[in-house]
């Protein structure tokens, strides 16, 4: 074989690599592209999501396009614009990359670590596309694509235009939509008019708890709580009068976290008369925009306690509707324990209850940039000595084994603006045992 005809043959070679990794590529990205459109044009959860996907399925059609002109262009050319339908789908790939980058690196999923970078879904995938594109971009140049477009200006044009739109509707739904409509639940407690037990030991107390969402956005209920406790309350006239010596004792006790300071009332502590859930709004609901709930719970306080006063409140905590969607077991099984809660939740030995499923995004071209995340609640019994003697409820979002994050003030700030994670407490409402205690 002569030195012409091994390089001519090494020439074809070349060429033919050159074309299967330029077809390998554009069917990639036709993949990615495909899947994220078909999937978000009916299952996105907010309009823009949809338009996304409608967006990505044009892209996909673009670069199929591009896929089926490479071996037109790579061989005999004779299809008009074949050279220019396959530049527009390179840069199409290009910029869908650096979209899908942008993205991860935005949502925090794509971080620097000591020495190596940690990554999350699909970011090698999103990488070697925008290497490849620079590669085809470069096959392209080399051969001189610019000069055989019909109108390189309006070519850039359009281009141009395509990512300034794609631009503008992801900042719309992911920067725009969360502070125009934000997240707006309240919650209420109520004492009602008591009523005294048929064998007259007990007093049957109502406590109208009330839910309401108050915004325009729907919200999934994660959990629940009402409580109501007793206080252990003695009244001295006069005791912190002047000639008192109690009283950088009583203010010791706001240091303490104790929120009145009473002259003539000592306080010795709380007791937990009767805690629980809704059950018109269980664990894993979703309550609609201008939706509300009021449910009616009896707490049965004996008529001999030594309760001064009577305490309740209320707590829901929820996650931002249009943002994602809890699925699993989530409502289904919850944990019962008493260790391995995080510091920030509750100290060891407190009882309490563990909700914990995987939510999925507000779209699929989120699902595919970002890590898995899970919906984590805690609803605790409450410790004398933690972070309340009443039951609470705590939440958080977070990657596998990272629930630790949630009591970083900055973490929590960021989970709450991107999922809507809000937790409404009713306030404290009191009333006196007097009161709540009926004429025989």
């Amino acid at each position: 074989m002569s030195a012409r005809e091994r390089r001519r043959r090494l020439t074809l070679t070349t060429e033919t690599l050159t074309t299967l990794v330029l077809l390998a590529g554009l069917l990639t990205a036709f993949a990615v592209l495909a899947r994220i459109g078909l999937a978000d044009i009916p299952g996105a959860l907010t309009f823009t999501g949809r338009l996304t996907g409608g967006l990505a399925v044009l892209a996909a059609l673009l670069v199929g396009l591009a896929a089926v002109a490479v071996t037109d262009y790579r061989g005999r050319n004779r299809v008009a614009n074949s050279g220019a339908a396959m530049l527009a789908g390179v840069l199409t790939v290009a910029l869908t990359a650096v979209m899908l980058i942008a993205v991860g690196v935005a949502g925090g999923d794509y971080r620097p670590t000591p020495g190596l970078w940690m990554l999350a879904t699909n970011f090698w995938l999103w990488l070697a596309l925008l290497g490849w594109s620079a590669w085809a971009l470069g096959v392209l140049h080399r051969q001189h694509i610019w000069g055989q477009l019909p109108s390189a200006h309006g070519f850039a044009l359009g281009v141009g235009v395509t990512a300034g739109l794609a631009l503008v509707n992801f900042a719309y739904s992911q920067i725009y939509l969360p502070f125009a409509l934000p997240v707006s639940v309240s919650a209420g407690a109520e004492f009602g008019t008591p009523r005294l037990a048929p064998d007259r030991r007990s007093v049957f107390v109502p406590l109208s708890v009330t839910v309401k969402n108050r915004g325009s956005v729907p919200v999934h209920v994660l959990g629940t709580m009402y409580q109501v406790s007793g206080r252990l309350g003695s009244f001295t006239p006069d005791a912190g009068g002047a000639g008192s010596t109690g009283g950088a004792g009583r203010l010791a006790g706001l240091l303490d976290g104790r929120a009145q300071l009473l002259r003539d009332t000592t306080v010795r502590g709380y007791e937990l008369v009767g805690a629980g859930q809704l059950d018109s709004l269980r664990p894993g609901d979703r309550l609609e925009a201008g939706a509300e709930t009021t449910e009616v719970r009896l707490v049965q306080v004996p008529v001999r306690a030594a309760y001064d006063a009577m305490v309740a409140s209320s707590q829901v905590t929820v996650l931002r509707g249009d943002r994602a969607t809890i699925y699993g077991s989530y409502p289904v099984r919850p944990s019962s324990r008493s260790t391995g809660a995080p510091a920030w939740v509750a100290e060891p030995g407190v009882a309490y209850l563990k909700y914990h499923a995987p939510i999925s995004q507000a779209s699929h071209l989120l699902g595919v940039t970002r890590e898995q995340k899970y919906v984590t609640l805690w609803w605790v019994l409450g410790s004398p000595r933690g972070r309340s003697p009443w039951p609470y409820l705590a939440a958080t979002v977070a990657s596998a084994h990272q629930e630790d994050l949630g009591g970083i003030p900055a973490y929590e700030q960021k989970v709450s603006a991107r999922y809507g994670l809000t937790t409404a407490t009713s306030g404290t409402v009191e009333a006196s045992r007097a009161a709540l205690t009926p004429a025989p």
